[in-house]
């Protein structure tokens, strides 16, 4: 039975930009409050369980670094599958293929093993600069390598739940209806700035912007969520080599990686910066020659509104 009368215009799209921010609220105060109810509940369990003598700032210390990985395991599935669900549902009578799980090709694989490497080195000096001009970025810094250590559940939490989940939800899903409203370039624009302010971490957020211009760029040029959650899982990947080689003594770059990176703050060589802003040009250059306009977003749904002006 033909069904067409019944699929959304595309300017009935969910979410728009406005309850795309608002989604992104939503989720930030739902993942606040899923976190303090686990805490809570994992609180009384370690009172019940080990009968703590006081409840000392390195008691409590010590139950953070114990329930942190567990509980973003939680909350995130919880909170990005039911962000991702509401979007499917809303949608559920639009022609508009949400998350199109489409195949990368051979070719574009090195292109994006280039521009990652290029982006991962451009924001390590982004990076540097925050915690520069951000006088309390830096104690998140460190805050947050106290977590990134090498435990599986930690590995897989960062390197598999976090890139899964974010670029389905950031790239798959709100990138994708906006494309279809706005200018490819309002659209990248609007989910990276979400995407970098979900991070919420200060010393975080233009670090995840940038990652998410480039991500986003990525994924319109190529339709294939698999690149950019690759792209996203080397980039996390990188940083627990990065702790793990400047723990050990193994590589000194200052700025980049070095024993003191998370004691000092520092500038990481010119040479460095250079080398990550080539390794990202030639990436999207290679990128842009080697792909067509029939392997961008722009050939998929053809019967939506698509801009095709920049």
């Amino acid at each position: 039975m033909d069904t067409t009368e019944n699929k959304l215009p595309s300017s009935r799209l969910f979410p728009s930009i406005r309850w795309s921010i608002m989604l992104v609220l939503a989720m930030l105060v739902a993942t606040v409050v899923l976190s303090i109810m686990l805490a809570a509940v994992w609180t009384i369990i370690i009172y019940i369980t080990e009968k703590p003598s006081s409840f000392d700032l390195q008691f409590f210390e010590e139950m953070s670094a114990s329930f942190t990985i567990p509980t973003y395991l939680i909350t995130t599935p919880v909170v990005f599958g039911s962000t991702i669900g509401l979007i499917y549902y809303v949608n559920r009578k639009s022609s508009l293929t949400l998350i199109p799980i489409k195949k990368f090709t051979l070719h574009q694989l090195p292109c994006t093993l280039v521009i990652t490497i290029g982006a991962l080195i451009i924001s390590s000096e982004i990076q540097n600069m925050t915690s520069q001009l951000v006088p309390f970025a830096s104690f998140f810094d460190e805050a947050i390598a106290e977590f990134l250590v090498f435990t599986p559940g930690a590995i897989f939490a960062v390197c598999i739940i976090a890139p899964l989940s974010e670029e389905f939800l950031f790239r798959g899903c709100l990138l994708r209806t906006m494309i279809t409203k706005h200018k490819k370039w309002t659209s990248i624009l609007v989910s990276a700035v979400l995407f970098g302010f979900f991070h919420i971490n200060p010393g975080q957020i233009p670090y995840a912007f940038f990652i998410g211009l480039v991500l986003g760029w990525l994924y319109y040029k190529t339709s294939s969520v698999w690149l950019c959650i690759i792209a996203h899982m080397i980039n996390n990947m990188t940083t627990f080599l990065a702790i793990y080689m400047a723990e050990n003594n193994m590589v000194d770059i200052p700025g980049f990686i070095s024993p003191d990176m998370f004691e000092t703050t520092s500038n990481q060589p010119l040479w460095l910066t250079g080398l990550g802003m080539m390794a990202l040009a030639v990436g999207l250059f290679l990128l842009q020659k080697n792909t067509s306009i029939q392997d961008s977003l722009m050939s998929l749904n053809k019967t939506d509104k698509i801009y095709s002006s920049s």
